[in-house]
């Protein structure tokens, strides 16, 4: 499973959970991730603080977090050689 596929998985058994469904993810090399999701009565910012808390401690995320770095990394060095 590729990091963007496990971020995907546990951002929406979260939102699931939260009464929601995902729109859209994106994962950026710079370690930005841009979630989009909405609920039936809407989204208020504690829902956005709630879903950044949750996937920030999510224990199995923080080596998905951690190889992501370092990806990240190699990628730019690479770039900066080329």
């Amino acid at each position: 499973m590729t990091t963007e596929q496990q971020i995907t998985a546990a951002a929406e058994a979260k939102i699931k959970a939260m009464g929601g469904f995902l729109v859209s993810l994106k994962v950026h090399a710079n370690r930005k991730i841009l979630i989009e999701f909405d609920k039936p009565e809407g989204v208020k910012i504690s829902d956005c603080a709630e879903l950044s808390r949750a996937l920030n401690h999510d224990p199995e995320l923080l080596t998905v977090f951690e190889t992501f770095d370092a990806e990240s990394d190699a990628i730019k060095s690479f770039a900066a050689k080329s």
